[in-house]
């Protein structure tokens, strides 16, 4: 989080989300942290692969989903956003971080989801 707040602190409001995610990602990277910039994420449907089905933002230490968005205020869809790539990622930890948000800790959510269940890349849908 404090990555995302020097990032914001320094860049300002009013960029757009590809700016923020590679500002982001040099800070965490300067800081020796492991950062996947749009991370595929594979989906399973009627027993095949769709690949790239989704694109994480940000894949922190390979277990921490980051949406970054760059609007005015939150919207439903992107808690949705989040938690539906962490289902289909196994990831249990996963953050929501809006760029426009003044002040910054306005603009953040935090997600854990459960794991005993089985993973959502054995689920499929016959839909």
């Amino acid at each position: 989080m404090d990555a995302a707040y020097v990032v914001q602190k320094f860049l300002g409001i009013g960029l757009l989300e590809r700016t923020y995610r590679i500002a982001t990602a040099i800070e965490l990277e300067s800081r020796g942290i492991k950062c996947e910039q749009e991370a595929p994420v594979a989906v399973r449907y009627r027993g095949r692969v769709i690949e790239k089905a989704y694109f994480i933002d940000l894949l922190v230490e390979d277990r921490i989903a980051v949406e970054l968005k760059a609007v005015e205020a939150f919207h439903p869809s992107h808690s949705a956003q989040v938690l539906t790539c962490m289902r289909w990622a196994d990831l249990r930890i996963g953050f929501v971080i809006n760029f426009h948000a003044s002040p910054f800790g306005a603009g953040v959510r935090r997600f854990v989801r459960d794991l005993p269940e089985s993973s959502a890349s054995s689920a499929e849908s016959s839909a």
